[in-house]
């Protein structure tokens, strides 16, 4: 073992004693090497740190504030989080750093690419998934029978009125008994717009989101990502009027994430939420969370986070090690609220993960590999449900969504990942369904889409965002 390293996990073994706190062997070697990998560029995370922001925290609190006056927060709870500073993952305060795209840094937005796959010769290779993300593959019937397939929706949703889709959202937020709760999560990456497309149609896209979103039967959870100033209001009024409040993620990211969790007053309250900053980011990135109680007569708490984890900005940044870290860094803090209160079972973290391990060419590891690492058992929604290795769930299409360009650019990008509080938990935990929504085109609405490398544009379908909306179907126990 290398000498620094080795002297940190002597001294943090004795910081876990003087705090009298029990530390499984495991957890401090996952510590531990969470701390060697952010170390060796600390260097250069401070220098981008140390340069000029366009904005004070402060400013950026008070803007986004103002956004959302009489349109979403309306509990001086939530208002308090947004007014202090963002939190850390290891829960120290939060140093924004220059998000790339502020620092003059390209930031590659997948809707301009239209490069082809690198081609391997050979077999794809082979991968064995953990048993523990795959004992819950539902029968045809019960898939069936819950409206949840992993075939992708059509925009009917869409489509319909917007007080049809207040009223579908107005019905029960979960299906209970005395010993389980049933609900439903969504992540969506919403598209900030990329240079040179001027965020085509935003307020029909963002409508359609929140519509394809609030008609979802039972859904208690909406992650989006990629919100911005001109994004955020729409998205507020429409959730706000479905029965929502909003967490906004608080620093100066110039796009950033939203997690929007259903009015609950009379069932299950909220218990804690806000913005954690990752400890590692180029990207100002982290995650949105709220704390919550399953059902008023049980003590039993899930969180739920929504995150945007490090994004490709070219073959020398592919983000992947960062990516690692975030992951580990969720996982680190999400064991240590299991820790601080005993009543919290699961903790489930969706979004735009950016983790590519499932292409011929992959940038990232297998996840699975990278979360086994921590000490709860958990849950990939999609593995969960995937009857056979060829079928796929690609959120981000490029063959199949109408405003991409048809390359093999096709990932899994988006998923929700469920960590268990213990082996217990883990066994009372169930995916019942995934699906794809916002698969199809607006109707009558069309956009000039930019080819980077020709410079010309191309006239495009407009769908709600180039990336699908993901949801999956929990059944938790009590």
């Amino acid at each position: 073992m290398h000498p620094r390293l080795l002297g940190f996990c002597a001294s943090f073994c004795l910081s876990l004693r003087s705090q009298s706190r029990v530390y499984s062997p495991s957890f401090v070697w996952w510590k531990a090497a969470a701390f060697s990998i952010s170390s060796s560029r600390s260097a250069s995370v401070a220098k981008m740190s140390s340069q000029q922001q366009p904005h004070t925290a402060a400013e950026i609190r008070a803007k986004r504030l103002a956004a959302l006056e009489g349109h979403s927060i309306s509990t001086g709870a939530l208002v308090a989080m947004l007014q202090q500073p963002s939190a850390t993952a290891n829960g120290g305060s939060s140093k924004r750093e220059q998000p790339d795209a502020a620092a003059g840094k390209a930031v590659i937005d997948l809707c301009d690419s239209d490069d082809e796959d690198q081609k391997l010769s050979g077999n794809e290779r082979k991968r064995k998934h953990p048993s523990t993300d795959r004992d819950d593959k539902p029968s045809k019937a019960s898939s069936k029978n819950i409206g949840m397939t992993s075939s992708k929706s059509g925009a009917a949703a869409s489509n319909s009125s917007a007080n049809q889709s207040t009223a579908a959202a107005s019905a029960s937020f979960s299906s209970s008994s005395a010993a389980t709760t049933s609900f439903r999560l969504i992540t969506y990456n919403v598209w900030f717009g990329p240079n040179g497309d001027a965020n085509p149609h935003c307020e029909a896209r963002m409508k359609a989101i929140t519509r394809l979103c609030v008609a979802e039967p039972q859904t208690l959870f909406i992650g989006l990502q990629e919100v911005t100033d001109q994004s955020l209001p729409i998205l507020a009024t429409q959730l706000r009027a479905a029965g929502y409040e909003t967490i906004v993620q608080s620093n100066g990211a110039p796009y950033y994430c939203v997690l929007a969790v259903r009015q609950l007053a009379r069932d299950a309250p909220l218990m804690d939420g806000g913005w954690v900053s990752y400890g590692h980011s180029r990207m100002g990135r982290g995650f949105c969370y709220a704390r919550l109680r399953l059902q008023r007569q049980s003590d039993a708490q899930v969180i739920v986070a929504t995150t945007h984890l490090e994004s490709y900005t070219g073959k020398e940044s592919t983000g992947a090690r960062e990516r690692v870290d975030q992951m580990m860094e969720f996982g680190q803090w999400a064991w240590q609220q299991m820790q601080e209160h005993a009543h919290i079972k699961y903790a489930v973290i969706m979004g735009d993960l950016n983790w590519d391990d499932e292409s011929r060419n992959p940038n990232d590891g297998l996840m699975t590999s990278v979360l086994s690492e921590c000490d709860m058992p958990f849950k990939d929604a999609w593995l969960s449900v995937q009857r056979k290795k060829s079928e796929k769930c690609y959120t981000y299409d490029p063959r199949d969504n109408p405003m991409l360009g048809g390359n093999n650019l096709r990932r899994r990008f988006d998923r929700a990942i469920i960590f268990a509080r213990h082996e217990t938990a883990h066994a009372q935990l169930h995916v019942l369904g995934t699906k794809l929504i916002g698969t199809e085109a607006l109707p009558g609405l069309t956009f000039q889409k930019l080819n980077t490398y020709t410079q010309t544009y191309l006239t495009k379908p407009v769908a709600p965002s180039d990336h699908f909306g993901f949801v999956s179907e929990l059944k938790l126990g009590l």
